[in-house]
């Protein structure tokens, strides 16, 4: 079934076009920090009252997560890891999440603008070489801004492409080679962590198509150990080990966490003090989303941000939902290596809305037509 696309410009529309511009001139523009990231928040909060209706089926939802974002602002006041004004990023991205809820059938300018930030992040790539970033482990990294470097790249790569699904399944239009040219692009950049949850996103794709019969499972094998045996071939895969467990690594960053977090009730209710390693102090960065909300933000909106993730993934299987599942699969992936709320938060807050309304899956009725 294709549902019929709106081509009016309304009010909306105009807003969510400077709303996502500013968004992406914060993070790949060379700016004042503090003069885009206060248009992005306040042009963000702007959006709440074009989004926001008491009589909506998501009303009691918004006003839940304004209780956690709440409790958010309490953790950094009383842990200081960051600047209290950086609360306001979730009620930013929240905002966004329930705009690409309430208007997913009708996300055509949000494509297209998605797709152009896209392509300006692929020919960036293609143009400017990544530099040597680490001598003793042969590491080259391409830095877009002083925010976004070849490795962060790929979280914006990951949210572009769960975009374009989400209006491509509302649209009827079908096209993963995307997916192709953002694996390309993570691995030129020198981003581990994106060429694991991007090819791990093309993967569950082809899954899905593997679900809905439109591919043998042959091929899907076939192409299964040919990546592998890319990965290998290409020495990646001792790359991706050193990634994960060198000294300084991420598991070495989670494990000295997880000391802080536990050394008082204080640390482990509000977010853990990491002055006692340097190394941790300087960066004031997990490396983990999930622990990063704790240090950020205390148990509160931690926990709440994994129970709910762990339960959309379960919903996902429950109501067939196949895309969303491989959406929050990798949001979960990429998530586990790096800071990404700032943009998976959205994604989280649409599939939270979408699987606790009474809509059927578009893959099931699928399905169930066939």
């Amino acid at each position: 079934m294709r549902i019929r696309i709106d081509e009016k410009i309304s009010f909306t529309d105009a807003y969510i076009f400077l709303y996502l511009l500013i968004y992406f001139v914060h993070y790949f523009g060379n700016f004042s920090f503090n003069i885009t990231y206060s248009f992005w928040i306040m042009t963000g909060l702007a959006g709440l009252f074009t989004v926001f209706d008491r009589r909506s089926e998501y009303s009691n939802y918004a006003i839940r997560l304004l209780f956690i974002d709440l409790f958010a602002a309490i953790g950094l006041i009383v842990n200081r890891n960051r600047s209290p004004f950086t609360v306001l990023m979730l009620p930013v991205s929240q905002m966004f999440g329930i705009y690409l809820y309430k208007y997913r059938e009708n996300l055509r300018l949000v494509n297209r603008i998605v797709n152009l930030m896209y392509v300006y992040i692929v020919l960036y790539a293609i143009f400017i070489p990544p530099r040597l970033v680490s001598a003793s482990q042969g590491i080259y990294s391409t830095r877009f801004s002083r925010l976004v470097g070849g490795n962060t790249v790929s979280i914006f790569l990951i949210m572009f492409l769960s975009i374009g699904l989400i209006y491509k399944t509302y649209s009827g239009r079908k096209n993963y080679f995307m997916f192709i040219i953002s694996l390309l692009v993570a691995y030129r950049c020198g981003g581990n962590g994106g060429v694991l949850s991007i090819s791990v996103f093309l993967i569950g794709l082809i899954t899905l198509q593997w679900d809905k019969n439109k591919m043998s499972k042959k091929r899907i094998l076939f192409i299964v150990i040919a990546g592998y045996g890319l990965i290998c071939y290409f020495g990646y895969q001792q790359k991706l080990w050193n990634f994960l467990t060198d000294d300084n690594s991420r598991f070495w960053i989670w494990s000295k966490y997880l000391e802080c977090m536990t050394n008082s009730a204080k640390d482990f209710l509000f977010g853990a003090s990491v002055d006692r390693y340097s190394f941790l102090a300087e960066q004031r960065n997990m490396h983990n989303t999930f622990f990063n909300l704790h240090y950020y933000y205390g148990i509160i909106p931690a926990l709440y941000y994994i129970v709910m993730i762990i339960s959309l993934l379960m919903l996902s299987i429950k109501k067939g939902n196949y895309l969303l599942l491989v959406i929050l699969g990798v949001t979960v992936i990429r998530g586990m290596t790096d800071e990404t709320a700032f943009c998976f938060i959205s994604l989280w807050t649409y599939a939270c809305l979408l699987l606790k309304s009474n809509e059927i899956s578009i893959f099931r009725r699928n399905m169930i037509s066939e």
